[in-house]
Order: structure tokens, then C-alpha cells, then sequence
């Protein structure tokens, strides 16, 4: 294994210092207050090619075949609860959907917590020209599913996982599962082997940093490179599956201008419930989420030390070269 070194740019990378509060980092917390959600459940309705996104991503998706489409997930008493944007992706037998981008009507997270669909774009033309034939990609499966449409480039985990999905209280004692909706809307939700892969995927970055740099070397098992993409708002992801094994809190900020106010009022939120470890990112409406890990044994499991967590441990975490920082995604060659 080799050991890290200075991080380093790949031609035309921009690398953000972790020594600040930086608005363009990520963040976690499972204390948000919900609005109420109708505990009778909910449906998904599929709209037309109307979207919200950029007209140049909707080209270029066209262009590779892809359709755009909008569509609402409504409860049974109709009320909007999210409107979203997919791209339908002709395969053998029916359209593939993957997500573009979520806007939840209730307090986030709710169902998905997908990365801004704008840094997506951004990264994965950086990885189209800089990830080799024989490089593995190591990604969250949502973020992998957009980058392999977006860049064209394989990825471990690009298949539709569902996991974790973030249920109201309010539906946990639904008649019909919200998984079953989900899977029913979106296809298949992979096999016990892909589960299982993904399983692994996740235990690494629980783990102590060194067990963690091995066991994702052991998953991709390849020759080439293994390039390790992370997004600060994939702490919320693994504190949703494991919260035995990793505490995060967040709280978000609306934009108002006033980014001083902003930062005293997240540093006084953190002071009160005594967390030293933090980060930022901004939020696809141009808030901020403040995220932070609740206890000492989160700041020192893998993903804390190799994402921009201030008042984590500090320093190169060995066996990982730093080559990439687009908004909240962190990029590293294994």
C-alpha cells in the first residue's frame, strides 16, 4: 500500500482548505423536526418534460439517449410532500430511472438526501477526463447511479440500493411498506450479493481509518487505481444505517445574507450541545448545513478523517492521496 503524501491536484483541481467554517463543505444531524407527514402513506405521480435543471444538463442528457422527467410524491390525502427531476434510461425491457434532483416539501431529510445535482455535474466531468480503464470507483450508490450517467464511466454501486431511506415515525406502521413504494417507482433494489458488497462498502468507512484504507482496498480488489469519492452529506447516510456506530446531528440555515450571523448562530448551536466537530455545506436552495459528529469515537472512524471535518483529527490519513475537491465532494486515490 502506499503511504499518503501532500495532496495533490489532478490538472485543473481546486483544493479547499478544512481550517475554516467553509460554506462550500457538508454537514449531519437526526434531531431536525419534522413537519407533520399523513400517516396514511404515499404515491409517487409522474410528470411531464417539464424540469427546474439546466438546460444545457437536460440537452446533454438527451443527447445520450436519457429523458427528463418531473414528477410529485403526494400522500394519500393529497398533499405535496417532494417534487423531483429523473432521467429515464432506455435498457432491455423498461426504462431505468435514476434521480436528478429533490425537493422536499417537509423538513429534510425526507426519503432521499441526495448531493446538489450541480456538483454531480461539475465532478463528474473532472472524473470523464481523469479516471482510467482498470480504476475502480468507490461512491455512495445514489451519487454513483448520476455519475455514470453523467460521465459515462463505470462505477462499483450504480445500481438503485434504496438504502437508507428516511421514513416519518408516522409511517412506520403503514400497511404497505414505503420500500415497496419506492421499489414499485424506481425497479429493482439490487440482489443480496450487491447488498452485501455495498454492506462492506459502508462498514469501511465506519472503521478506524488504517482497518478502513484496507477493507477498501479488499472490496475493489484491482490492480488499477481505487478512487474514493465522498460528499459531506454522506455522514448522514451512514449515521441513518449505523446510528449504534456513528452519532451526527445537523441543523440548516437559511440564506439570508447575513454569513456572519449565520456562523455565530452554528457556533452557538454547537457550543450548547457540546459538539467539537463540524462542517458546512451549502444546500441546493443556497442555505447551509451545519453538520456535526456527537462523540469521540465518530470523529475517528474513516469517512470523519478523510472529509472536512473541523475539530476532527487532522492530517493525511496514510494510504490516501487527496486529488479532488468540487462543493461538498471530497476526492481520494486508495
Amino acid at each position: 500500500m502506499t503511504g499518503g503524501g501532500s495532496p495533490r491536484r489532478w490538472p485543473g483541481a481546486s483544493l479547499i482548505g478544512a481550517g475554516a467554517l467553509a460554506i462550500a463543505s457538508a454537514a449531519i444531524v437526526f434531531t431536525n423536526g419534522g413537519a407533520p407527514v399523513d400517516a396514511s402513506g404515499y404515491r409517487y405521480e409522474l410528470g411531464d418534460d417539464a424540469t427546474t435543471l439546466d438546460e444545457g444538463i437536460v440537452n446533454a442528457l438527451e443527447e445520450a439517449g436519457a429523458v427528463v422527467r418531473s414528477a410529485r410524491i403526494v400522500s394519500t390525502d393529497g398533499r405535496l410532500l417532494g417534487e423531483l427531476d429523473l432521467a429515464q434510461v432506455p435498457r432491455e425491457g423498461d426504462d431505468r430511472r435514476i434521480l436528478l434532483d429533490w425537493r422536499p416539501r417537509v423538513d429534510p431529510p425526507f426519503l432521499f438526501n441526495p448531493a446538489p445535482v450541480s456538483e454531480v455535474v461539475q465532478l463528474s466531468a473532472v472524473l470523464s477526463r481523469h479516471v482510467q480503464p482498470g480504476d475502480t470507483l468507490l461512491s455512495w450508490w445514489d451519487t454513483a447511479q448520476r455519475f455514470e450517467l453523467f460521465s459515462g464511466i463505470a462505477t462499483e454501486f450504480g445500481e438503485h440500493l434504496g438504502q437508507p431511506l428516511f421514513v416519518p415515525r408516522q409511517w412506520q406502521v403503514l400497511s404497505s411498506s414505503p420500500a415497496a413504494e419506492e421499489e414499485a417507482f424506481w425497479g429493482g433494489h439490487g440482489d443480496e450479493a450487491v447488498h452485501a458488497r455495498f454492506n462492506r462498502f459502508v462498514d469501511a468507512l465506519l472503521s478506524p481509518e488504517a482497518e478502513g484504507v484496507d477493507k477498501l482496498r479488499a472490496l475493489a480488489g484491482a490492480d488499477g487505481n481505487v478512487i474514493l469519492v465522498l460528499h459531506v452529506r454522506d455522514m448522514i447516510m451512514l449515521g441513518q444505517m449505523a446510528p449504534d456506530r456513528i452519532g451526527v446531528a445537523f441543523r440548516d440555515y437559511a440564506l439570508t445574507g447575513d454569513i456572519h450571523g449565520m456562523i455565530k448562530g452554528a457556533q452557538a448551536w454547537l457550543r450548547q450541545q457540546g459538539y467539537t466537530a463540524y462542517a458546512a455545506t451549502r444546500l441546493a436552495d443556497g442555505g447551509t448545513r451545519v453538520v456535526a459528529l456527537t462523540d469521540e469515537p465518530s470523529r475517528q472512524s474513516l469517512a470523519a478523517r478523510l472529509l472536512p471535518f473541523i475539530g476532527a483529527e487532522q492530517g493525511t490519513v496514510d494510504g490516501s492521496t487527496l486529488v479532488y475537491t468540487a462543493g461538498g465532494f471530497w476526492v481520494y486515490r486508495i
